[in-house]
């Protein structure tokens, strides 16, 4: 009996060795497939694929159910990876980059361009282009340049300028309190902006656009209620009728 468990017990072992052996060579497959798609140089797939798990799959010819069951943590590895092969990039160079591009991004903002137009719209490409720099050098690179130009397109772009919204806002109550029937025309016209200005305001002041959207729905729910109320009053009038008699017809005449 006892020799008999110790041959289970052996074959047990054996079983555990070869699966950990072939956890070791999959995890291996997959870490060395990964440096190859960050160097740019994979043997199975094209050299400019994204760094992915179906891709890494396929560069380390391991099926992807494989590869999931065998490296769950696999796309945790990839961002480790990523991240310390950013940090070597500090370089001279990546600084100078940097101090470029954010001061580049402050001169659009301001539309005081030296390179391009100072209408231009703030994004990525024209950061680069008033910076000297190539866009995709920011996208891989400069991650922090990423999040300024998103935080000014918000501030600048969606909310529009401050004084501007104050304008229109002062405007809008106007319109209100004097009892004017409002549209979003109206309100730049009473701002003493451009009269195609509400095209503006529709994108980059949404504050203001909703408010006079409201206003408006108040202003018709109104003119109904009116309408409804004069309809009603008439209703009442015609239901008061007194019957005349004639000697020839019957008919009915309203008061």
């Amino acid at each position: 009996m006892n020799s008999k468990l110790a041959l289970v017990s052996t074959e047990n072992t054996a079983l555990d060795a070869k699966q950990n052996e072939l956890l070791g060579d999959t995890r291996k497959l997959a870490i060395e497939a990964i440096d190859r798609i960050m160097m740019g140089c994979p043997t199975k797939i094209e050299h400019k694929s994204r760094l992915i798990f179906k891709n890494i799959a396929k560069e380390a010819d391991i099926s992807s159910t494989v590869l999931h069951r065998e490296f769950r943590d696999i796309m945790s590895c990839v961002e480790v990876v990523k991240r310390k092969s950013t940090s070597h990039r500090t370089t001279v160079h990546a600084i100078d980059a940097r101090k470029r591009c954010l001061d580049a991004i402050e001169r659009i903002v301001n539309k005081a361009t030296y390179i391009i137009s100072n209408l231009t719209k703030l994004n990525t490409v024209n950061v680069a282009k008033e910076a000297g720099i190539d866009n995709s050098y920011i996208y891989q690179t400069l991650p922090d340049a990423l999040k300024e130009i998103a935080k000014q397109q918000t501030e600048t772009e969606v909310f529009g300028n401050q004084q501007t919204n104050a304008k229109l806002v002062v405007a809008l109550n106007r319109l209100v309190e004097s009892g004017q029937k409002v549209t979003v025309k109206d309100v730049c016209r009473e701002a003493e902006m451009n009269k195609s200005f509400d095209v503006a305001v529709r994108k980059s002041y949404p504050d203001v656009h909703n408010a006079t959207l409201n206003v408006i729905v108040e202003q018709k729910e109104e003119a109904r209620l009116d309408e409804r109320i004069a309809l009603l009053d008439a209703l009442e009038r015609l239901s008061v009728v007194s019957w005349i008699p004639d000697s020839s017809i019957n008919f009915f005449t309203l008061r």
